[in-house]
């Protein structure tokens, strides 16, 4: 955990996920378990208005924290972008495994307010798509809803925020060595090859119209 010495990354505290995931009807595994959690905008309100920022180095081993991620998922007509994590990625427990979101830890550089804010959060979500990727158009942003997955390591210490991101332009190249093989298909053919996403994006392949 060295090279997360110096990155101080948002949480906010796992009971809070917890106890709106037991209280979330039709989605009783979400706690235990792994699954999507619909949207809600008073736990929304509670992640970015109850959390605080700590070392990662501590946060990727403690399970009392969940690390909040924006998990942005990319459409431009009835096509779905997913990609490669290569080896240059941060998180080498999902090196070689495919993936639907593109997103990061939101970091104290994000908060522009004197407290953390939606606008904080945003600014985070920003922020990480053009880090990572370049697009050539505009687009419009919703929220799908909540990715709480326990079955992992990596999922026990993360909580993601699905966002939708739909696009006016095909035309989207990576930003960084993380990212390969970028390609848009269609939700039928990536459920025939659903085997080789990450846990996340397997959640989300399935809810995606």
């Amino acid at each position: 955990m060295d090279k997360y010495k110096k990155e101080k990354v948002l949480v906010v505290d796992t009971e809070i996920v917890n106890e709106f995931a037991s209280h979330t009807k039709g989605v009783e595994d979400c706690e235990n378990s792994g699954g999507i959690l619909p949207y809600n905008k008073e736990f929304f309100d509670k992640l970015i208005y109850r959390n605080k920022f700590i070392p990662r180095y501590l946060a990727e081993d403690d399970v009392s924290y969940k690390q909040l991620i924006p998990y942005c998922i990319f459409k431009h007509e009835n096509k779905y972008l997913s990609y490669t994590r290569t080896k240059d990625g941060g998180e080498e427990r999902l090196h070689g495994r495919r993936s639907m979101g593109i997103g990061g830890h939101i970091n104290p550089v994000d908060q522009y307010n004197k407290f953390f804010d939606e606008d904080s959060y945003n600014a985070g979500l920003h922020r990480e798509i053009h880090e990572e990727l370049k697009l050539d158009g505009g687009f419009n942003i919703s929220t799908l809803g909540f990715i709480n997955d326990n079955s992992d390591n990596v999922g026990k210490v993360h909580l993601g925020v699905v966002h939708l991101i739909e696009l006016d332009s095909p035309n989207v190249s990576a930003n960084e060595t993380a990212i390969g093989d970028l390609k848009f298909n269609t939700k039928e053919e990536l459920l025939n090859i659903i085997d080789v996403f990450e846990n996340w994006s397997q959640y989300v392949i399935q809810i995606i119209k």
